[in-house]
């Protein structure tokens, strides 16, 4: 008779040596289910959806207010926007790089020349050109 081991090889191990035992590690548990199911994610896009609609209408109600002036362009949706605020009466591209704009306040008109230089701002005159 023979005195080789009498534990089977298996195709995926390796070949013990005779009077030996080979140890396998045990395998790694996997998991078979999903990590969300379909509740959880409706629940996910949920609460998103409600985050975007509240920052949203926390920005529309800060734009209303008039605290977003500082950052934004545009005026206030809000009426009661001061009398002497600065608008763009009329520009004027003189070349490429060079660019008049009449700009008034309320109180005057002034010309503001624009270039790669630099701006000059001077006071308009009020009369009439001949």
């Amino acid at each position: 008779m023979s005195t080789a081991s009498t534990a089977p090889a298996t195709a995926t191990s390796p070949a013990a040596a005779p009077g030996t035992q080979a140890s396998q590690p045990a395998p790694i548990p996997f998991r078979n289910s999903g990590v969300t199911s379909g509740g959880e994610v409706f629940g996910i896009l949920a609460t998103t959806l409600l985050l975007l609609a509240a920052v949203a209408a926390a920005a529309w109600y800060a734009r209303r207010k008039g605290w977003l002036d500082r950052w934004a362009n545009a005026p206030a949706a809000s009426g009661n926007a001061p009398a002497t605020r600065l608008r763009v009466v009329d520009r004027l591209r003189l070349s490429r790089r060079t660019t008049v704009f009449r700009i008034a306040d309320g109180q005057g008109e002034y010309l503001l020349v624009e270039s790669d230089h630099g701006a000059t701002l001077v006071a308009a005159a009020t009369g009439a050109a001949p």
